[in-house]
């Protein structure tokens, strides 16, 4: 008896694969649209232009990521352009940590003004 299995694909075994990638088409809601957009960028490192992303989603979220940013540059005062990245790369991921806890009350900040992470 072996033990691989039969290299053939059956009609059912094809069948049950395009009825699987039938329910894995991504979020389609725009609640859905907007909680997925970040996935890759749970902690900001690799983000490029991570105000821009988070200006497109709300304006109160920029706020709070420039007043982060500045408290960041007032604490270290970067000398070197490596040091001003990471202290934006710092930013972003003190936003996306508390954007993940839940919605940070801060300034320039409104409750109304949600990051869709529910």
């Amino acid at each position: 008896m072996p033990l691989r299995r039969s290299p053939h694909r059956t009609t059912a075994f094809l069948g049950a694969c395009l009825s699987n990638s039938r329910k894995s088409t991504g979020p389609r809601t725009p609640r859905g649209k907007a909680h997925s957009c970040l996935n890759a960028l749970k902690h900001g490192r690799y983000a490029k232009d991570f105000r821009r992303l988070v200006l497109d989603r709300c304006r109160a979220d920029a706020r709070l990521y420039d007043f982060v940013l500045g408290q960041l540059y007032l604490a270290f005062e970067p000398q070197t352009p490596s040091d001003a990245v990471g202290a934006e790369r710092m930013a972003a991921q003190a936003c996306c940590w508390l954007w993940v806890r839940g919605r940070p009350q801060g300034p320039g900040t409104k409750p109304e003004c949600v990051l869709e992470s529910t």
